[in-house]
């Protein structure tokens, strides 16, 4: 992938490691109302200059047609913080959890845990 200037409209910490800090990033399409045709993009930290501009190559893009019944936004949510996998699992017991796990549809919490997983896997395999 080239490198690649974009504007972004939000920005979470989604996975923390000794050598990687990575950011999920939502960039809303200047067309739309809604957040409905936004684009997920995980970078790395120091690619994002916390003003509103990602200066990088992503790590990994979804669009709103890349996977058609899961909503970038949410997934941005989901990872919003880390952990996305043991709040899922239950393993963070927060009396909000369930709750707040309702809002999200089974394929876009499997979405936040795949990329959480490969999150992983890029810090195991750079250590």
């Amino acid at each position: 992938m080239e490198k690649q200037i974009l504007k972004i409209n939000s920005a979470a910490a989604c996975g923390r490691g000794p050598v990687y800090n990575f950011t999920a990033l939502l960039m809303k399409d200047a067309a739309a109302f809604g957040w409905a045709d936004c684009t997920l993009i995980i970078a790395r930290r120091e690619d994002y200059d916390n003003r509103g501009t990602f200066e990088g190559v992503p790590v990994l893009t979804i669009g709103p047609a890349d996977l058609p019944r899961v909503k970038p936004a949410h997934v941005f949510d989901l990872l919003n913080g880390g952990n996305i996998t043991d709040k899922v699992a239950g393993v963070i017991n927060w009396e909000t959890r369930e709750k707040w796990l309702s809002c999200f549809t089974d394929e876009e919490k499997r979405a936040a845990v795949q990329i959480e997983k490969h999150l992983q896997a890029i810090e195991s395999a750079a250590v």
